[in-house]
Order: C-alpha cells, then structure tokens, then sequence
C-alpha cells in the first residue's frame, strides 16, 4: 500500500475576517495549488502566491456552500495539472487554461444520481475539509 503525502504548508486565518492562504502540494512534481479566501470568494490558483495574481486563478462564489460540508476536492494529473472540485460553490470569473485546469462545482454522482466522494480517495487526489480545517481520512474503495 502507498503511503500518500500531501502537506499543508501554511494557513492563515485572520480573526476579523474569513480570509484564508493554504497551499496544497502534489505527492509528485510541482503542481502548487494556492487556495485564498476572501469573505465569500475563494481563489483557486495555479502556483504559489500570497495574494491573488492578475491570471491563472479561478474565482468562486462559496456563499451558498453550507460551512459544515465545505470541502475542497483536488486531483493531480500528469505534468502538474489538476482538477479542483467546490460543491455548491459559482464560477464568477475564470483567468486560467481551462483546458488543462479544470474546476468543478457540483461532485461527481454515482449510477443512481447521488453525489460521490470516491474519485478523490485515490493516490493522486486528496480531500480537505474547511469545517475540519485538515485533510479527511483516506479510507480505500471497496471493489
């Protein structure tokens, strides 16, 4: 069995305000992911960086994200790419190649219309809780 590392390097988190600065890194490779968030925005962004750049980032209306259920969804793909899922989140404006960066709002559903977590429980992807505020267990798939 592969042991899976993914580090949190820094989280900021200000008293006054729910603005946020985490960074997610790939097992493999240097596909940084900065995620900041501004009261009801979160930026999801290509690189490290502690504030928001002028491209490559997707920004995402999280008021209607429910706080007990938000969670960021990530997986890697080859050559640093990566797919970032926010259920219940609203695209409001997209400065990156959405080609090679892909953001979803809604989970994945299973064959009877329910909404899935088991694409992000393999190697490559991760799940993290904002109510946690730390990644959740990786339990593995029974097949």
């Amino acid at each position: 069995m592969k042991n899976i590392i993914f580090a949190i390097l820094l989280v900021i988190v200000s008293s006054c305000d729910k603005n946020s600065i985490i960074y997610f890194y790939p097992e493999k490779g240097s596909g940084i992911i900065t995620i900041i968030d501004k009261n009801q925005y979160r930026y999801i962004i290509k690189g490290k960086h502690e504030k928001v750049p002028d491209l490559n980032y997707i920004k995402l209306d999280i008021s209607k994200v429910d706080k007990l259920s938000d969670v960021v969804y990530i997986c890697w793909k080859e050559n640093e790419l990566w797919e970032v899922t926010v259920d219940k989140s609203v695209i409001v404006e997209t400065v990156i190649d959405t080609a090679n960066y892909k953001i979803n709002t809604t989970l994945p559903r299973d064959s009877r219309g329910i909404p899935t977590e088991n694409k992000f429980k393999n190697d490559s992807c991760m799940i993290f809780s904002y109510y946690l505020m730390r990644l959740t267990s990786r339990s593995r798939r029974d097949c």
